[in-house]
C-alpha cells in the first residue's frame, strides 16, 4: 500500500483506562509507530467510567489529531468483558460516523485485547 492510499485511512485506538498507564502507552507508541510508518494521522477514544485529563493530554502529546474521552458509568468498579464490549461499542460510534468508511480501529495488546476484540 502506498503512502498516498494509507493516508486515506484512519486509525483509531480505543483504550479502556481501567487497564492502566502501561496499556495506555503501548496503545499509543503503537499508533506512532503506525503513523510513522504509513504516514497519517491518528484518533484515539478513551474509555473509563470517569474523566482522567491526564490521559487525554498524553494522548495529544503522543500526535492524537482528536482525542475522545468517553464516560460510561457502568465500568466503574466493574471488570466483566461484557460490559466493557458493550461500553466500548456504544463508545465507538460517533468516532467511526465521523472518521469515515475507511478506518482502521486498534485494540490493545494482549488477552484482553483480544477478548474485547472478539466480543466488538
Amino acid at each position: 500500500m502506498s503512502t498516498r492510499e494509507s493516508a486515506a485511512w484512519t486509525t483509531l485506538a480505543l483504550i479502556p483506562l481501567a487497564w492502566g498507564e502501561e496499556v495506555l502507552e503501548a496503545a499509543l507508541a503503537a499508533q506512532q509507530s503506525m503513523a510513522a510508518t504509513n504516514g497519517g494521522d491518528f484518533e484515539v477514544v478513551l474509555l473509563g467510567a470517569e474523566e482522567q485529563a491526564a490521559a487525554c493530554e498524553r494522548a495529544a502529546q503522543a500526535g492524537a489529531v482528536r482525542v475522545w474521552q468517553v464516560i460510561h458509568a457502568g465500568l466503574a468498579g466493574n471488570d466483566d468483558m461484557a460490559v466493557l464490549a458493550t461500553a466500548a461499542s456504544e463508545a465507538l460510534l460517533r468516532p467511526l460516523a465521523e472518521a469515515g468508511q475507511r478506518t482502521l480501529v486498534l485494540l490493545p495488546p494482549g488477552a484482553g485485547g483480544e477478548e474485547l476484540a472478539a466480543r466488538l
